[in-house]
C-alpha cells in the first residue's frame, strides 16, 4: 500500500458488528491477541495453575509485535474484526490474574468460528474479484477473544474462531470500497459457496502448488457446472447418448440435448462465448491446457509440480466468476464489481 493511510470500512453482517481495516501497520492487530498467544506458549511448559510472570509475558508480546512489524513491509494487512454479544457461559479450570482471566475447557469458540467463517471467505474472494492484480493471502492470526462486562479479557484455550488478519496485494481507497461492498454481496451467494472455498484455498500462500492447482481446477469445474444452465443456448451441438437419441426418435421428436449432456469443455466454450467472446479462443486454450494437466495427474501420469498452471487456472476462475456475477440475473451481487480483465 505504500504510504496510503489506514482504510477502515464497516460491513453489515447478521447479529454482529464487523469492520475491515486495510493497512501497512501490523501493530493494528490488538495487543490482547498477542498476550493470549504468549500466555499459551508459556503454559505449554508449566503446570496448569502456575502463573507466568507478567514481565516474561510482556517481553514476548513486545518481541512478537516488533518482529511482525519489520517483516514483509510490501504486503498489506487486512484485519477483519467481528464483535457481538454472547450468552453467559461457565468458565472451566480458570484462574483470574490482574490483567486477564485464563481458562482451559469448553467455550463458544467453535460456534463463533462456524458462524463467521463465511464472512472471512467472502472477504478473501471479494479481494480477488476487485483487485486489478493477482491476489495471494497468508493467514497471520486467527483468534477469538471474550471480554467480561468489566472489560477484562478472558483467554479460552481450545480450537480457534474468526477474528482474522490476512495479507494481500497492493490496495487503494477505491478498491477498499469495492471489496467491502462485494463482501456483503457474496455473503448472499449461497449456491457458489464451494467455489468460493476452493478459490480461497488456491489463493493461500501456505498451500503447495499441487493443492493450489487442484483447488483452482475444481473451483472452475464446479463453477461451470453450476452456471451452464444460464448459458445453454450457446452450447455447441454434441451427439446425444444412444439411449436418449433412440427414445426421442421413437416418439417422432428431434433429439434435444440438455446442458448436462455436454462435455465440460463444451460447457465452458458456451460460457466463454457468451460472457467474453473476444477472449473466448485464448481462454479455451488456457482451459484445455489445465484440463489436460489435471487429467494426467488423475490418471497417474507424471507431472512437474513446480510447473502446474495454478495461477492461470485461478485467474480463469476469478475472471468468469466476476463476469457471471455482473450479469443482469445477478444484479444483487454485481454492483461495484470492476470489469473483468
Amino acid at each position: 500500500m505504500g504510504g496510503t493511510d489506514d482504510i477502515i470500512k464497516v460491513i453489515n453482517i447478521p447479529d454482529a458488528q464487523a469492520t475491515i481495516t486495510y493497512s501497512n501497520n501490523r501493530n493494528l492487530i490488538p495487543e490482547d491477541i498477542d498476550l493470549r498467544a504468549a500466555l499459551g506458549t508459556q503454559m505449554l511448559g508449566r503446570l496448569v495453575g502456575k502463573a507466568a510472570a507478567d514481565h516474561e509475558l510482556m517481553h514476548m508480546v513486545r518481541a512478537t509485535r516488533q518482529r511482525r512489524q519489520t517483516e514483509a513491509q510490501t504486503e498489506m494487512l487486512v484485519l477483519l474484526k467481528i464483535t457481538g454479544d454472547i450468552e453467559d457461559f461457565e468458565l472451566q479450570h480458570f484462574r483470574e490474574e490482574t490483567g486477564y482471566i485464563f481458562s482451559l475447557g469448553e467455550s463458544p469458540t467453535k460456534y463463533i468460528k462456524k458462524l463467521h467463517q463465511n464472512c472471512v471467505q467472502s472477504l478473501l474472494i471479494a479481494l480477488n474479484l476487485t483487485s486489478t492484480t493477482p491476489v495471494w493471502t497468508r493467514n497471520l492470526i486467527e483468534s477469538v477473544l471474550f471480554y467480561r462486562n468489566d472489560g477484562k479479557p478472558i483467554f479460552c484455550y481450545e480450537l480457534e474462531g474468526r477474528a482474522t488478519a490476512f495479507t494481500a496485494s497492493p490496495f487503494n481507497q477505491i478498491m477498499a470500497e469495492e471489496t467491502s461492498a462485494t463482501t456483503e454481496r457474496l455473503l448472499r451467494q449461497s449456491s457458489l459457496k464451494t467455489v468460493f472455498r476452493l478459490l480461497r484455498q488456491s489463493m493461500d500462500l501456505n498451500s503447495d502448488n499441487l493443492l493450489s492447482f487442484l483447488s483452482a481446477w475444481t473451483a472452475l469445474e464446479i463453477l461451470v457446472r453450476k452456471i451452464i444452465s444460464e448459458y445453454a443456448d450457446s452450447t455447441p451441438n454434441e451427439p446425444m447418448t444412444k439411449q436418449s437419441s433412440t427414445n426421442n426418435q421413437a416418439a417422432g421428436e428431434k433429439p434435444a440435448a440438455t446442458p448436462s449432456k455436454f462435455t465440460l469443455t463444451n460447457q465452458f466454450a458456451a460460457i466463454s462465448r457468451t460472457l467474453c467472446m473476444p477472449d473466448a479462443e485464448e481462454d479455451m486454450k488456457t482451459f484445455t491446457s489445465a484440463k489436460k494437466t489435471r487429467d494426467k495427474f488423475v490418471h497417474g501420469e507424471d507431472v512437474q509440480i513446480k510447473l502446474l498452471p495454478s495461477e492461470s487456472t485461478r485467474n480463469l476462475v476469478s475472471k468468469y466468476l466476476r463476469l457471471h456475477l455482473r450479469q443482469p440475473l445477478n444484479t444483487a451481487a454485481s454492483a461495484l464489481l470492476p470489469p473483468a480483465s
